[in-house]
């Protein structure tokens, strides 16, 4: 299983389509939901990863600032 979400996540960096790695996978058995689930949860991680690495490197999320009242 950990071999199809790896596939999928690295030729979606590849800026493949969704259907095309479908049809490159479909040895695999991969389905066009298991495809489109995974790349969603990609897509997520990836957001929660940044937002917190934007509150860890102390940059403003906002454009209010102490000096700015």
């Amino acid at each position: 299983m950990e071999f199809k979400r790896n596939s999928v996540i690295a030729l979606y960096l590849g800026e493949t389509s969704q259907p095309a790695i479908v049809r490159e996978l479909s040895r695999l058995k991969v389905n066009k939901m298991f495809v489109y689930r995974t790349i969603n949860r990609y897509n997520d991680i990836w957001a929660l990863c940044q937002s917190q690495f934007d509150l860890l490197s102390g940059k403003l999320l906002h454009g209010r600032t102490m000096d700015n009242k």
